[in-house]
């Protein structure tokens, strides 16, 4: 504890608002690309539910006896 009251009284606030301002930013620029991996990764999903699906709705058709 007491080293961490050392280091606040040698760092100047505008140092340490500063770091601040960067782990926060860092923070938004990971989460953004959290984001955009979690869009991209639910698209091929999305094409294979698609997929059968019409698979799905063919099989009746496909199964039909003549």
């Amino acid at each position: 504890m007491q080293d961490l009251q050392q280091w606040f009284k040698e760092k100047s606030w505008s140092s340490i608002q500063s770091i601040t301002t960067n782990h926060l930013d860092c923070l938004l620029y990971w989460k953004q690309i959290r984001k955009r991996l979690r869009l991209w990764s639910m698209v091929p999903l999305r094409r294979k539910v698609l997929h059968w699906l019409l698979l799905v709705a063919e099989i009746p058709y496909l199964t039909q006896v003549p």
